[in-house]
């Protein structure tokens, strides 16, 4: 599709394939077990609004696939998105990535594990710094790795 303003050649148009969405998810499937990965589908509904640090995403989703009319509350999912890229938790008042708080929650629901430990580092994920150089991580993970 060519809105006016894309000016590819004829050539570099024709090399953009593309591919359904199942058929990636399987291709990328067979490569993860050639590869003697396990893979493991999630059902991904609330992760995203729900806090990785005090909300269960597990009870949310729970609560959803027992009655399909469920439409969770805002205090119950502990968080909304503030903006792009960031997740504010409205218990805790706290902002941190969004897609940090996605992939934890993932994480939670894949291998049913706790992350109470997560609260203790909630510093960090709330106070970023910008490292400027690999010298400058090592030094930072230095001085973290003697404060713990």
């Amino acid at each position: 599709m060519n809105n006016g303003e894309c000016k590819l050649r004829k050539q570099t148009k024709q090399n953009f394939i593309q591919i359904p969405f199942i058929q990636l998810i399987h291709y990328i499937e067979e490569k993860a077990i050639k590869n003697g990965i396990e893979v493991i589908f999630i059902d991904e509904a609330y992760t995203s609004k729900t806090s990785c640090v005090n909300g269960d995403v597990l009870e949310v989703q729970t609560k959803k696939s027992k009655n399909n009319s469920y439409k969770p509350l805002a205090n119950e999912l502990k968080g909304v998105r503030a903006k792009r890229g960031l997740f504010r938790d409205i218990v805790l008042n706290k902002i941190w990535n969004a897609d940090l708080n996605g992939a934890v929650n993932h994480i939670k629901i894949a291998f049913n594990s706790c992350f109470k430990w997560l609260e203790k580092f909630l510093f960090k994920l709330c106070n970023p710094i910008k490292l400027k150089s690999a010298n400058d991580f090592l030094l930072f993970n230095s001085r973290c790795s003697q404060v713990l």
